[in-house]
């Protein structure tokens, strides 16, 4: 196993990646504020998740920078789908 830095597993993160974001009780609330807090530098950074319970990703400020594509439409993600800013995957797991 590799272990490394907060600072140093967000800068890999680069314009066009896509991150996994384990969601509901398993959201990594911290590590998501840091690299929303990277909006500025980042483009079109996918996130994928199984069910997002907060909106850290589809503020529609940051919409140019994350796109979120979960497995289930929460209630943070159908507007967003619904406008196009975000899709979902249909899943039953």
């Amino acid at each position: 196993m590799v272990r490394m830095l907060i600072d140093q597993a967000l800068s890999s993160i680069k314009s066009g990646s896509r991150v996994f974001v384990h969601g509901c009780a398993g959201t990594p609330q911290y590590l998501n504020s840091l690299l929303a807090k990277r909006a500025n530098e980042l483009r079109r950074v996918e996130i994928m998740g199984i069910l997002p319970l907060d909106n850290t990703f589809t503020d529609p400020k940051l919409k140019d920078s994350f796109f979120v594509n979960s497995l289930f439409a929460s209630a943070f993600v159908r507007p967003c789908i619904a406008n196009g800013t975000a899709s979902y995957i249909p899943t039953f797991l």
